[in-house]
């Protein structure tokens, strides 16, 4: 067998070796399912990179904090609520048909975690606070602007965000 031919046939390998592990990702989502579950995976690493600066165990870093959120932003909203089209609920997705039969409460979920996520953008280079986010979330039942959420600690605002995930999966998500 040619150089050539050794070549083209360790390349096909590897781009259907390739191929198959991104369709199988996820427990073997696809599509749309697979776009939203890639999402989803991408906010969570964005909480998981910024908890720690949260909870005074890492150097907090107002730029990474702004980047991350900024990142859960972009996702979020219309987005969000896009990746969900009626008839996606396939054996792969950890969605709840409640997203469907409660629309209305998902869209406000999906829009919340974009207003939280700007706000956080927007109180970065603020003084961190190290209370989880209790006293903003205690006695608040009005809703907030970013440019309110831009004038608190961060770690408040970051508790808002995760309460509201935690939300949002709670009614929504179910546990595979």
């Amino acid at each position: 067998m040619s150089f050539r031919s050794k070549t083209v046939r360790h390349l096909s390998i590897g781009l259907l070796i390739t191929g198959a592990g991104l369709a199988w990702a996820h427990n073997g989502a696809m599509g749309i399912v697979k776009d939203r579950m890639d999402a989803m995976s991408s906010m969570a690493e964005s909480v998981k990179t910024l908890k720690p600066m949260m909870r005074g165990r890492t150097t907090y870093n107002a730029e990474t904090v702004q980047a991350a959120a900024q990142s859960i932003a972009r996702l979020g909203g219309v987005h969000l609520t896009e990746m969900f089209p009626e008839g996606s609920l396939t054996e792969a997705s950890e969605a709840k048909p409640a997203i469907w039969q409660q629309w209305s409460q998902f869209e406000t979920y999906a829009q919340e975690l974009t207003l939280y996520a700007d706000g956080l953008a927007a109180s970065a280079a603020n003084e961190v606070s190290l209370n989880d986010g209790v006293a903003a979330i205690e006695g608040s039942s009005q809703p907030m602007t970013v440019e309110q959420l831009a004038l608190m600690p961060p770690a408040d605002v970051f508790g808002l965000l995760t309460k509201n995930c935690a939300g949002c999966h709670k009614t929504f998500r179910s546990k595979k």
